[in-house]
């Protein structure tokens, strides 16, 4: 029990000290991938945007040697569609196809969030280059 407690509060203090912000990655130009992470504490739900082409593929990746709870939502039509997971310790969810059709690049807008209290989430999107 106490190697448990002492496990849990290295871990908090770790997610503290390194991972204090949301950091989201892409560029609006022809990159083919984007990456966004989610630490929980500090933030419990996080908005990723970027550009991509018309058919992405995304999953979420659990980095914490807990499982999580995770969803993930996407924006579409002026509401939300949420998927929700339960994420094995450091494993990673199946990937989902999401497609529109419009000029590219297409602006995407995902929402991740948790209802763990410890959570070290990685989102990942790819697409082929447009």
């Amino acid at each position: 029990m106490k190697n448990k407690i002492f496990l849990s509060s290295l871990l908090t203090i770790y997610l503290f000290a390194f991972s204090p912000c949301t950091i989201n990655a892409s560029k609006r130009s022809a990159e083919v991938e984007s990456i966004c992470f989610l630490t929980n504490p500090p933030i419990s739900s996080t908005d990723w945007n970027f550009y991509g082409n018309q058919g992405i593929w995304v999953k979420l990746e659990n980095c914490n040697v807990l499982g999580v709870t995770a969803s993930l939502g996407e924006y579409f039509c002026g509401r939300w569609k949420y998927n929700h997971y339960i994420i094995p310790p450091m494993c990673e969810t199946t990937e989902c196809y999401y497609s529109i059709f419009g000029e590219t690049p297409i602006p995407w807008k995902f929402n991740i969030s948790t209802a763990s209290s410890v959570a070290m989430i990685t989102g990942h999107a790819r697409w082929d280059s447009y």
